[in-house]
């Protein structure tokens, strides 16, 4: 498990560098939605991140030009945020670069349906750990 954590935190790496952001920034742009908006609070939850921190990664983002803020009509405190143009085409390019690498991933395995399964059952078991250990609801 731990050469698979280790190969996938240097594929996010590799991949991001290519877009000129970071990992949390690529990841925060893909838990926005592609069309409408989302609450900073909302973010902060998906990224499993504490607000302030969140709203430095905002910051960047607002900076770069991918995303915008928009304070709430109705509560002047919370800001939601969305996707620029640019935004929502980078967004797309890091998923479609993501598909593509783990489709030749897939590829390369004699049953990768298998794996999958398997993956998945990892993925829920990581969060049934997290939950018992941490208290979290983490998803």
């Amino acid at each position: 498990m731990y050469e698979i954590i280790r190969h996938t935190e240097a594929i996010d790496q590799q991949s991001t560098r290519d877009y000129g952001i970071t990992v949390a920034r690529s990841y925060a742009l893909l838990c926005i939605p592609r069309e409408g908006q989302i609450s900073m609070s909302e973010l902060s939850e998906k990224m499993r991140l504490a607000k302030s921190t969140m709203t430095r990664v905002a910051d960047q983002l607002v900076t770069k030009g991918l995303i915008e803020r928009d304070p709430d009509t109705q509560d002047r405190r919370m800001v939601q945020v969305r996707l620029t143009e640019a935004g929502r085409q980078m967004q797309g390019e890091i998923e479609a670069d993501y598909q593509m690498f783990f489709e030749m991933v897939l590829a390369e395995l004699d049953d990768p349906a298998v794996v999958v399964k398997s993956l998945e059952q990892v993925a829920k078991a990581i969060v049934v750990v997290m939950q018992k250990k941490h208290g979290m609801d983490y998803r």
